[in-house]
C-alpha cells in the first residue's frame, strides 16, 4: 500500500448561530417518522 502525506486543512474556525440552531432540533426518532409515514 502506497501513503502519501496529507497537509492540514484549514477549516471553519466558528459554526454560524443559524447552523447551530438546526442542529438543535428535535425531528423525532426515526421509527416514529416511518410509523407516522405509513399510517397516513
Amino acid at each position: 500500500m502506497k501513503t502519501y502525506p496529507i497537509g492540514l486543512v484549514p477549516g471553519p474556525v466558528s459554526v454560524p448561530r443559524d447552523i447551530r440552531e438546526v442542529y438543535t432540533v428535535d425531528f423525532g426518532k426515526a421509527l416514529d417518522v416511518l410509523q407516522e409515514i405509513l399510517n397516513n
